[in-house]
């Protein structure tokens, strides 16, 4: 299934420019999380738009957003990230986990749950253990793309910086995969995005 009939399926070389990839790299490093911004999608063929508006049309007909993934867009756009974050790991190669996921956060307060439209706890994705080496380099790293503009009134992404986890390298600590809702809250980071940023986090 395609979003754009004719496009073709291959990997483009985003255009992030030496400054913005270092910026990134440091802030991954010293916070635990950074953001890439102004990608050039189009030139990979993939409109953020498209997918975002597929994501509309499979929820007005029953389906969780999930399954935006049997759209080649939307792998396409994973596609373009293999090469960034081998960057960012100082790797030749990459390996995608399978555990990706799409949501669409709906602002109700009937108390209906629907697989993709709602988390608000707090939670690691990852043991630190399981993505960082001994020395303490990460060997993974998360990626999140909004699909729409994000902003704190309609969802956006909070993560917690690193300095200010007391958990963050603890991987034996009960609160380390979760962390507690009343101490990490009020010192997590709002970060709001425009359609097609990139967030990383450790």
């Amino acid at each position: 299934l395609t979003l754009i009939p004719n496009s073709s399926f291959e990997s483009f070389q985003l255009e992030t420019g030496t400054e913005q990839i270092s910026s990134s790299f440091d802030a991954l490093r010293y916070h635990g999380y950074s953001k890439l911004e102004c990608l050039p999608w189009t030139q990979s063929g993939i409109s953020v738009k498209s997918l975002s508006i597929a994501i509309d049309k499979l929820r007005e007909n029953g389906f969780p957003p999930v399954f935006v993934f049997m759209y080649d867009q939307a792998w396409l756009l994973l596609l373009q990230l293999f090469e960034l974050v081998a960057g960012l790991l100082g790797s030749s190669a990459v390996h995608m986990s399978l555990a990706v996921f799409a949501w669409a956060l709906s602002g109700s307060t009937s108390g209906d749950k629907h697989v993709g439209s709602n988390f608000g706890h707090p939670h690691r994705d990852k043991n630190y253990r399981d993505c960082h080496s001994a020395n303490g380099k990460p060997t993974m790293i998360t990626t999140w793309v909004p699909l729409v503009p994000v902003t704190e009134e309609n969802g956006c992404m909070y993560v917690l910086p690193a300095a200010s986890d007391p958990a963050f390298t603890r991987a034996d600590d009960p609160t380390h995969m979760k962390p507690d809702k009343d101490v990490g809250m009020p010192l997590g980071q709002a970060l709001p995005c425009e359609a097609g940023d990139v967030l990383l986090w450790q």
